[in-house]
């Protein structure tokens, strides 16, 4: 995974680099409020205490951003990125997530009007946790929510990515992150997801 998220950066910065103003579809105006949604797949790994490691496995990440511009290259806000992954048969399914709530930053380098002005990079540190969750199936009957175990710690956020510019208030790229909790926990100690997504953008005034 690791592997093809640095394909995917060298990607990235290839094609900003490359892009020139024809990729500015309209200029990349940066004012105001900023908010953000996505949604991929990531892959998420879990460590126990003993430092045993109960491998890596793929599933879904949604993300969501919300912040305030501080001039053209800067944007201050809020986080939220999440890891979840279902397993198992009937009667019992497993459940697990990793999710972080964050106080994040995003820098846009590039200027308004060039190609360079879709690549951003946001970092974020907040509030990390895992959910383990067991949950029975019984035919004919509702399903529950199942017996769950949280577990919460400081989580941390790496994101790189593109976007274009649809419209003067709305864009459209692709991003990749790596998020990290360290839980210390009973059940965890750590946690690292690495999300590969489609976003989109709205800014305004």
């Amino acid at each position: 995974m690791m592997r093809r998220a640095m394909a995917i950066a060298i990607i990235l910065a290839g094609l900003a680099a490359a892009a020139g103003d024809a990729l500015a579809l309209s200029p990349h105006v940066r004012e105001g409020w900023v908010l953000g949604l996505s949604y991929g797949g990531a892959r998420g790994e879990a460590e126990a205490p003993d430092g045993t490691s109960g491998g890596t496995e793929d599933g879904v990440s949604p993300q969501i951003r919300f912040g305030h511009m501080l001039g053209s290259h800067l944007s201050l806000g809020a986080s939220y990125a999440g890891w979840m992954y279902e397993t198992g048969t009937q009667p019992i399914k497993h459940r697990y997530a990793l999710q972080a709530i964050m106080l994040a930053g995003t820098w846009y380098p590039g200027r308004a009007d060039s190609g360079l002005g879709g690549l951003y990079l946001r970092g974020g540190v907040g509030l990390g946790w895992a959910n383990a969750t067991d949950i029975e199936m019984v035919e004919g009957e509702e399903q529950g929510h199942g017996d769950r175990t949280t577990e919460s710690g400081l989580g941390l956020e790496l994101n790189l990515g593109y976007e274009f510019r649809l419209v003067r208030n709305m864009a459209a790229g692709i991003g990749i992150g790596y998020n990290h909790l360290d839980i210390g926990g009973d059940l965890y100690e750590k946690a690292d997801f690495f999300p590969v997504t489609l976003n989109l953008g709205w800014y305004w005034d």
